[in-house]
């Protein structure tokens, strides 16, 4: 059986290692299989060396109605 999938969407990398890195590493000792997505950024290499898969888009935080289009295909 394969474990849960959880994937976590934030617009920029930061999020992910100062807002939700410590929620994510105990989904992963739970038993899930955890994705960060984020566009790419500084935070990336923090969030790879504590463990976490990321995946990185193309995102803003503007609103950008094409772009977001995009980014969600």
């Amino acid at each position: 059986m394969s474990r849960p999938k959880v994937a976590h969407i934030t617009t920029i990398d930061q999020s992910l290692e100062t807002l939700l890195l410590h929620q994510l590493q105990s989904l992963q000792r739970a038993g899930y299989d955890v994705v960060g997505i984020s566009a790419p950024g500084p935070s990336v290499p923090t969030l790879t060396a504590a463990g976490l898969h990321h995946i990185p888009i193309a995102m803003t935080r503007n609103f950008t109605p094409l772009a977001d289009l995009i980014a969600l295909w």
